[in-house]
């Protein structure tokens, strides 16, 4: 599994991002869109959020239901998935 880079992961099962609200997107998408239509597992880790919904449903309309993302709200401090 790769963490929160994509060269010389060709290999891998996989790939995890974190990000937050001032750093949303900031990988390659089309790396992302690859590793997605390869089948592989891509996972997003996304911290203090204010807006999960709204985050959650950007993610799901640019990525599709088969990237798997974990908001982290900011108000309690739980998570949206």
């Amino acid at each position: 599994m790769a963490k929160n880079m994509t060269q010389g992961a060709e290999s891998f099962a996989g790939v995890t991002y974190e990000s937050g609200p001032s750093n949303r997107e900031w990988w390659e998408k089309e790396d992302l869109i690859g590793f997605l239509e390869e089948g592989k597992l891509c996972v997003i880790f996304h911290y203090r959020e204010r807006q999960p919904e709204k985050a959650l449903s950007e993610y799901r309309e640019r990525y599709g239901d088969k990237l798997l993302v974990l908001i982290e709200t900011r108000s309690d401090r739980g998570y949206l998935h």
